[in-house]
């Protein structure tokens, strides 16, 4: 499902086409202020399109890229010093004309998923920076990583598309990453371990909308009843917890419901309050290893049957 890299930076190409209107754009937030030796759409092109498609790279690196592409060389505190909250507003700019025709909903998915409106996958990335700005980007490692930043996105499954993005400490929960309106009616929403929480998922059903995800090991709820039926005598499962179903289990499907807790804002008061919720949880089996793959989902087997699940995510 996913797009290849070239694919992915292709409309940032398209922007930056256009020179003179970002070179406009930079003096309207002030990025420059008087013009030196060092061309301000030289440098956000080689930030743009460094950083997607190598990813996290070092300030340093940046600014020898840029001397090369100019064939010019510069002073390090000259590149150091361009790095600026105005600079960052120009990249936001550019990002946000680069997200917003993703935002407006194509047609439907093929195949299997023809019956949601929309597929998104859900992800973050943590990015490690300078141990002095822990006290702005704190981070959630002691030793390692002191300061990082997070970035979270959504892709558009399909196409590739960024639909949302948001930066924050690395100790912002990923779950709190985006808030959850109604524009996620009738969507699949493809989320990650790091976003197993049943109160998301709770809320992102409360609009309508679907969650697919894997759950961690470490989730042991009871299985409260069984979704599908299977020939001859099969073993109960009902009343169960779910890790001790799957010792010894051959069936290649399993599809249930359990029991979460989930934790429920509560209006005009302080404290919240928490309730039991059932989510549907698919189990594929693989024939060849025997290792079961356990989902979560929102969606009903009539809408996204187990099998479906299995050719979704390999």
């Amino acid at each position: 499902m996913a797009c290849s890299p070239s694919t992915l930076v292709r409309p940032l190409f398209a922007i930056l086409r256009r020179p003179e209107h970002l070179r406009h754009r930079a003096r309207e937030l002030e990025v420059v202020r008087r013009q030196g030796k060092l061309d301000i759409y030289a440098l956000l092109s080689v930030v743009v399109l460094g950083v997607a498609v190598r990813g996290p790279t070092r300030i340093a690196q940046l600014g020898h890229v840029t001397a090369q592409v100019m064939g010019r060389r510069f002073a390090r505190s000259s590149i150091w010093e361009r790095f600026t909250p105005a600079f960052a507003q120009l990249v936001k700019s550019l990002l946000d004309e680069h997200v917003e025709p993703g935002r407006a909903r194509k047609k439907r998915p093929p195949g299997v998923l023809s019956g949601f409106t929309d597929v998104f996958a859900v992800d973050t990335t943590v990015v490690k920076v300078a141990d002095e700005l822990r006290s702005t980007w704190r981070g959630t490692r002691r030793n390692s990583a002191k300061a990082a930043l997070k970035v979270h996105a959504w892709i558009r499954a399909f196409t590739g598309e960024l639909v949302k993005y948001r930066v924050t400490p690395d100790a912002y929960g990923d779950s709190r990453g985006f808030g959850i309106d109604h524009q996620l009616a009738g969507a699949l929403v493809l989320l990650d371990r790091g976003y197993s929480s049943p109160s998301l998922w709770n809320r992102v059903s409360s609009v309508g909308g679907y969650v697919l995800t894997r759950l961690p090991k470490d989730r042991n709820p009871v299985i409260t009843a069984q979704l599908r039926k299977h020939r001859g005598r099969a073993r109960k499962v009902v009343g169960h917890r779910l890790q001790d179903v799957l010792v010894g289990l051959q069936r290649r499907f399993l599809d249930v419901e359990v029991s979460f807790r989930c934790c429920v804002r509560r209006y005009n008061s302080p404290k919240n309050r928490w309730i039991d919720q059932t989510f549907r949880v698919v189990v594929v089996r693989n024939p060849h290893t025997g290792r079961h793959d356990v989902y979560v989902t929102t969606a009903p087997p009539s809408l996204l049957p187990a099998e479906a699940i299995a050719q979704t995510i390999p």
